[in-house]
């Protein structure tokens, strides 16, 4: 199973409708950190652990 898919697996559990799962999916726009990237999503009243923050890169701009 892809990266992707997985992703799609794990976005679409967190928004369906119906009922919240307590969890909350924030992607991250390059150059943002993570804290600014949850005050953008309007979460900074929400646990942090139940905060899921995804952050694409390219290969060759990965940090080892």
């Amino acid at each position: 199973m892809s990266l992707l898919r997985r992703l799609e697996i794990l976005e679409d559990a967190v928004l369906r409708p119906g009922g919240d799962p307590g969890y909350k999916l924030v992607v991250t726009n390059e150059g943002e950190t993570p804290q600014e990237a949850v005050e953008r999503a309007g979460l900074t009243n929400w646990p942090a652990e139940r905060i899921l923050l995804i952050r694409f890169v390219k290969a060759d701009n990965a940090t080892p």
